[in-house]
Formats: C-alpha cells, sequence, structure tokens
C-alpha cells in the first residue's frame, strides 16, 4: 500500500511540474517574451521532453491502478478507440470517393483550411480519443 502512495505522491510532483512549466511558457507568451515562432530544433526538444516526462507519468500512474480501472481503461481504448477509427475510416472514404471534395468542405467547415497535414493527424487521433472517453464511461455505468 506504501507503493502505491509514493507513485501517487511522484506523478503528482511530476504533473505539477508540467503544469508549472506550461503556465510559465503560456505567460511568456502573453506578454510577448517569447514570439510567435520556435527553432524547430528548440522545439524537437521541449517535445521529446515532454513525452518523456508524459511517459514517467503514465507508468507510475498505471503501475499504482488497480485492477478494475486498468481493465476500464484497456476496455475503453480497444471498443471506444475502434469505434473512433470507424470514423476516421468513414471521413477517409468520403474524401476519396468525392475526389477531396467532402475532406477540403470539413476542413472549411471547421476553419482548417490549408492545412491539411495538421488537418489529417488531427482527424486519426480526435474520433478514437472520443470514442475512448464515451466508451469509459459506459464501462463505469455498468460496472458500478
Amino acid at each position: 500500500m506504501m507503493g502505491t502512495k509514493n507513485n501517487h505522491r511522484s506523478a503528482g510532483f511530476i504533473l505539477a511540474g508540467l503544469f508549472i512549466a506550461g503556465g510559465t511558457v503560456g505567460f511568456l507568451r502573453g506578454v510577448g517574451v517569447l514570439g510567435e515562432t520556435i527553432d524547430p530544433r528548440t522545439a524537437i526538444i521541449v517535445i521529446s521532453i515532454a513525452i518523456a516526462l508524459t511517459m514517467a507519468i503514465s507508468i507510475v500512474w498505471w503501475r499504482a491502478a488497480d485492477e478494475a480501472v486498468r481493465e476500464a481503461h484497456k476496455w475503453a481504448w480497444y471498443w471506444g478507440g475502434s469505434c473512433g477509427l470507424m470514423v476516421v475510416l468513414s471521413i477517409y472514404f468520403l474524401s476519396i470517393v468525392t475526389g477531396g471534395d467532402f475532406g477540403e468542405s470539413l476542413m472549411s467547415y471547421i476553419g482548417a483550411s490549408g492545412s491539411g497535414f495538421e488537418f489529417g493527424i488531427m482527424t486519426g487521433v480526435i474520433p478514437p480519443v472520443i470514442g475512448y472517453i464515451i466508451a469509459w464511461g459506459i464501462w463505469w455505468l455498468r460496472h458500478r
């Protein structure tokens, strides 16, 4: 039991550090110290550190989670993520059969015109995450 408490405390400190770092960057951008663009090498370093810290938090949290929590997340990622990927595939096929018109009109509708790469990445990420959130809620409602 003591190991779980220490794991949660470690994850909390890491998460607090990330919030402080994010708040600092936001503040510096807000007051104009940081410009609109960042040197690509600096961006790669910052993103790499953020990914490493996020993975550390995830590992610590997963080790501290009980079996019910783990099962809820595994079930939600499998079913919710799979359903979300069905949405992604539907968008892809609709775009293919319309010669790209569907994708362009969808990008225009959400205000992402001219940023096809970013739109494609987010189209692949957002529906599975939304599906996961919905499935996670369903799992907990069914197992209360």
